[in-house]
């Protein structure tokens, strides 16, 4: 068995709420050029482009939406493309909140201080996303969560994560040994080996009883999960 064929289960620093913003920043920054360059924003953006033909406004739930990078790449794109997005955009930690608003600031973007794992208390949504923010969940959460964006979701979901391979680890480390972070340079090694493979995600497949739960590998090592309703 290779050493990257198991997800590890190691925490990464970020995910502790207690840890000051001078030390987070850089991970933010770094997450927000990841998704910009290497496939996270590219595989948000092709999910919708193929509900091109829908004309009126779409309200669109974003799950730990961390710096608010990719609801300000929707919009910008919506516009681009004479579409309306109404979007939310939820973090558990009120510090990504407070950073989102100062930073990505927009009129149809909300932003709210709530946990995934009670986004029914928002009511329905026609779409839900989640990007970067599955692998930093254990196996039985995913599954949890996915159930949740199912049934809280009228026209379907994407969950858009790291793919789990050696050279995406090799890539990283390379690129955050150059920013000099600590916290960084561990995390970023670290959410690859929490990354998935297709075997993962087939996994999650079967045991949330989502028979049309699509896998797909993408560009930039990423790999996503997605239904559509109807």
């Amino acid at each position: 068995m290779g050493w990257m064929d198991q997800r590890s289960h190691q925490k990464e620093v970020l995910d502790e709420h207690d840890l000051s913003m001078e030390r987070i920043l850089p991970s933010l920054r770094f997450m927000r050029w990841v998704n910009r360059w290497l496939g996270g924003v590219g595989a948000v953006l092709g999910f919708f482009e193929r509900d091109a033909a829908h004309g009126g406004e779409l309200t669109v739930l974003d799950l730990g939406t961390g710096t608010g990078d990719i609801p300000v790449a929707l919009q910008k794109w919506a516009k681009l493309n004479k579409r309306k997005f109404h979007i939310t955009a939820i973090d558990s930690n009120p510090d990504f909140i407070e950073f989102a608003k100062r930073e990505n600031s927009h009129p149809k973007i909300r932003y709210l201080c709530h946990s995934a794992f009670d986004l029914e208390k928002l009511g329905t949504f026609d779409y839900m996303t989640a990007s970067m923010f599955f692998h930093h969940l254990p196996d039985e959460k995913i599954v949890e969560l996915l159930r949740k964006m199912f049934q809280n979701s009228s026209r379907g979901f994407l969950v858009n994560d790291l793919y789990r391979h050696p050279v995406a680890y090799a890539g990283v480390a390379c690129l955050t040994a150059l920013r000099f972070d600590r916290v960084l340079f561990h995390d970023a090694k670290l959410s690859v080996k929490r990354g998935f493979r297709e075997t993962d995600a087939l996994n999650y497949r079967e045991w949330s009883g989502i028979d049309q739960l699509q896998i797909e590998q993408k560009p930039g090592f990423r790999l996503t999960m997605s239904c559509r309703h109807g």
